[in-house]
């Protein structure tokens, strides 16, 4: 292996192991004030609190967030439930093109040679792939 090969090599496990290790603390400092905002929440919604006001002009308040869960294996009894509910089910229904399964059929367009069309704005460049990689310290 060149020298210069080496040296750039060594500079990526470098960086890549830094990187890994940033990563590794932020993971956990997000963990950290999850924990410490459910924490906050409790202890407002215990002692009957909504809003806050301080000096710095923070003003912690407590909102009300709603989710819900939409998945294939729902699909049908969801369009079933709108159309019990508001009568039709249309204004709920988008449909995308399959964003992965494109890009699988344009990786074998070019594999095989054809030009993908150009409104698809393909970007096809090298990338680095590191097989075995565990983790090196930093």
């Amino acid at each position: 292996m060149s020298e210069l090969l080496n040296k750039r090599l060594q500079s990526y496990y470098s960086c890549r192991g830094a990187y890994e290790a940033c990563k590794k603390v932020s993971d956990g400092a997000y963990k950290d004030m999850r924990d410490a905002e459910r924490e906050l929440i409790d202890y407002m919604i215990e002692n009957g609190i909504k809003k806050l006001s301080f000096d710095d002009g923070t003003t912690p308040i407590l909102v009300s967030t709603t989710s819900i869960s939409v998945t294939q294996e729902t699909y049908e009894q969801i369009r079933e439930w709108l159309r019990e509910t508001v009568g039709d089910d249309k204004d709920f229904l988008v449909t995308l093109p399959h964003k992965p399964t494109i890009l699988e059929h344009v990786k074998k367009m070019i594999a095989n040679g054809e030009e993908p069309p150009a409104f698809l704005k393909v970007d096809t460049r090298p990338t680095l792939r590191i097989d075995g990689w565990k983790g090196r310290d930093a």
